[in-house]
């Protein structure tokens, strides 16, 4: 008799543990891949897809080089595991946890219908659900108390899989999809990612050798003291616990300050996933129910925004760099949705979808999580009347204006003491560079200090 382990986001062989868990059980597994269009016609990411399309071609590579091979079907995920049971002599179905809103209707409604016995497990996260609890066994609402216990809190060594193999299957190669054909013929932009598992390891041990200078560099865009590891995590090409335990190998040397800063950040993780699980209704509206009446900008300066035309460099250079390469570092992130938030007043909603379409680690938990720390709106988010000034970050995290100029190349030649304001450079230097600012580079679309004190009050009639 057979099992069938129902991969989804995690990705890999190695510490899977659904796969780990079948593998001592049984001596056959089919692992088994399915394309769900629900999902497929629900995103718009296009460097998303190609990077999952061959992180998944990578797996079944994985998992053929140690004498298996991956199953994989097309079509809606409870009449596939139906007609599979249906077929094949079974004895149960292994899955993994996922937390989204489609993910666990979609998983109760197989645990429903199929009549066959169930494992699940917790695997792309440390600490799930409920697992910690306040004294009144409720869930934390507030990050600083979650730490501390999350720090506490057992988390297990990655595991490798017992040996298997995988019985007769039908042949099954990955289909071609419409989305990838468009994008192979019209993607310009330089390959950054590498969707593999090899890629994923070889990027989380190259970030151990300078984590230790984390905490001082790793707020800087442009010094590279970040792990971008955070696609390989979304996909499960690394597990959470291997990223855990390989910074926690660097414990008790000089590298411990930034070990402990950054497993924060892994704790940040849970922590959202935690919230979305228990607060599900925070897809739609603000977590801090008393903001959910402000009525936000949906349309006035969203086109400026969105085309990086805001006349602020440091949120131009961060939005053209995202549609670029599908990723930005996560000061950037803060610095442009408290900028959106705060400036511009725009709908964090369409802002969420907007993050989507563009993100490759588009991770609903911490997407969501994060809009609304910055918005103010949501558990242990940053108090309303703290603000992030643009340009006082640019000055401080990008002090030459490197960043900027990398990614606003009409702005490659203005001296360094305007390139933060590049608006107030004198028309005598403007043209000694060939540059026309209200033409070549947009004059700010709004004023800062003004534009806060408007926020300040829009955030103040709600308390």
């Amino acid at each position: 008799m057979a099992c069938i382990v129902w991969i989804r986001r995690s990705l890999r062989v190695n510490d899977n543990t659904s796969l780990i868990e079948a593998s001592n059980e049984f001596d056959e597994i089919i692992p088994l891949y399915i394309i769900d269009k629900n999902i497929l016609k629900k995103t718009e990411n296009e460097k998303r897809i190609r990077f999952w399309y061959r992180a998944l071609k990578d797996l079944k590579r994985q998992l053929m080089d140690n004498g298996a091979d991956l199953l994989i079907k097309t079509g809606d995920p409870l009449q596939i595991l139906k007609k599979q049971v249906d077929k094949k002599e079974l004895e149960k179905i292994f899955f993994n946890r996922d937390y989204s809103h489609y993910a666990k209707k979609r998983d109760q409604k197989v645990r429903n219908k199929l009549d066959i016995p169930i494992k699940e497990f917790k695997d792309i996260v440390l600490s799930e659900k409920k697992e910690i609890l306040n004294s009144n066994d409720k869930p934390y609402q507030a990050f600083s108390y979650y730490y501390k216990k999350w720090l506490d809190k057992n988390k297990r060594k990655p595991k490798k899989v017992s040996s298997f193999k995988t019985p007769n299957i039908e042949n099954s190669s990955l289909p071609r999809l419409k989305q990838l054909e468009n994008i192979e013929k019209t993607e310009k932009e330089i390959e950054i990612w590498k969707p593999t598992r090899k890629e994923g390891l070889t990027r989380l041990n190259e970030f151990m050798d300078k984590i230790g200078e984390y905490k001082e560099k790793g707020e800087y865009p442009n010094k590279g003291f970040t792990s971008k590891i955070s696609p390989y995590l979304k996909f499960g090409k690394i597990s959470i616990r291997e990223a855990y335990w390989k910074a926690e190998e660097q414990k008790n040397t000089e590298k411990t300050e930034g070990v402990t800063e950054w497993q924060r950040q892994l704790a940040w993780r849970d922590f959202y996933f935690q919230i979305l699980h228990n607060h599900p209704e925070i897809r739609k509206r603000a977590f801090k129910e008393k903001y959910s009446k402000i009525e936000w900008n949906k349309k006035e300066k969203w086109k400026s925004f969105k085309n990086a035309k805001t006349g602020y460099p440091v949120i131009d250079a961060g939005i053209r760099q995202l549609k670029n390469q599908g990723w930005i570092h996560n000061r950037l992130r803060m610095l442009i949705t408290s900028f959106a938030a705060k400036d511009l007043y725009l709908d964090w909603k369409k802002l969420h979808k907007f993050y989507k379409k563009h993100f490759i680690d588009a991770e609903i938990a911490s997407m969501l999580g994060g809009i609304q720390w910055c918005y103010s709106i949501g558990p242990s988010s940053q108090p309303y009347f703290r603000v992030f000034n643009p340009i006082k970050q640019s000055k401080k995290y990008d002090p030459k204006g490197k960043y900027i100029k990398r990614w606003l190349s009409e702005l490659k030649d203005v001296p360094t003491d305007y390139i933060h304001e590049p608006h107030k450079t004198p028309k005598k230097i403007q043209s000694q560079i060939d540059l026309d600012i209200g033409k070549d580079y947009p004059q700010p679309i709004v004023d800062h200090k003004p534009r806060i004190k408007k926020a300040k009050k829009m955030y103040s009639r709600f308390n």
